[in-house]
């Protein structure tokens, strides 16, 4: 029993320190957004403001700009998800059920993607959207964001489909259903917590972007990572206004986390006990 209870303390000790060490960077930054500019550039620097304020949220609400920029990166988002999901559920379902040549080495070729850099496929990209002239548009950022959501949430939606037997989709064929309706009304209900977890998962890597919606953005279409990177100018970087912009901007991702984090865990559990 003494044996059990020390580890028991030690598992509880690891997970508090673990749990420090993820969510001090959070809270720094939280504590950073609600100072004075003096105390942001004191040395040595105080954790603790002394007088705590709320001037930076109000001057950055006050931006339009910045606002557009949270408009903006909700539209590419949303939109990029979408389409990645719609694509990523007929093409993983197609991995997993039909046969035809050529499908574990086009399995294969989504899963080596994931190990290409974003830089390396963005000059290549560029020249892509300059000729169909989607330059500084949203349908040229969404469209080489799907470049690394398409093959992500395939490889993740793969994971899901294959755990279900086959008897499944011939059981609602004997009865009448075509294929589509088989995915529609038989699979994709089974596999909603591992759709909202992948779609979760797909709009916080969407959120993040930077490189490509700098590039292709072309500055008319700014996302909220590109807003807070202009507070870095060549004098100083305005940090007064650049920590209460990352909390807004990372507010709607851990909204969405806590409102559909039992989907979350629910689906991580059911990928995790895939045989």
């Amino acid at each position: 029993m003494k044996m059990k209870a020390f580890t028991r303390c030690i598992i509880v000790l690891v997970s508090l320190m673990l749990l420090l060490y993820t969510t001090f960077p959070f809270f720094w930054l939280l504590l950073s957004s609600i100072k004075y500019p003096v105390e942001l550039y004191s040395i040595p620097p105080r954790f603790f403001p002394q007088r705590p304020t709320l001037n930076g949220y109000v001057a950055v609400l006050r931006d339009s700009e910045f606002l557009r920029s949270l408009l903006n990166t909700m539209i590419i988002s949303l939109a990029a998800t979408s389409i990645a999901l719609a694509i990523g559920v007929l093409s993983a379902y197609a991995i997993t059920r039909l046969r035809f040549r050529g499908k574990r080495t086009l399995f294969l070729s989504f899963f080596i993607t994931q190990f290409i850099p974003p830089i390396v496929v963005l000059i290549p990209l560029y020249l892509i959207m300059q000729k169909f002239k989607l330059l500084g548009s949203f349908q040229g950022v969404i469209a080489t964001q799907l470049t690394f959501l398409m093959p992500y949430v395939i490889w993740l939606l793969y994971g899901y489909f294959v755990r279900f037997p086959y008897e499944l989709e011939e059981a609602a064929l004997v009865d009448g259903c075509t294929r589509f309706q088989a995915l529609t009304k038989v699979i994709l209900p089974l596999s909603a917590p591992g759709l909202i977890s992948t779609s979760i998962f797909a709009f916080v890597a969407s959120w993040n972007d930077f490189l490509y919606a700098l590039v292709i953005g072309m500055g008319h279409i700014k996302t909220i990572s590109v807003k807070l990177a202009e507070y870095i100018g060549e004098a100083r970087i305005v940090y007064e206004l650049m920590f209460p912009g990352a909390i807004i901007g990372t507010l709607p991702v851990i909204l969405v986390a806590l409102v559909f984090q039992r989907y979350i865990i629910q689906g991580l559990a059911e990928g995790a006990l895939r045989g």
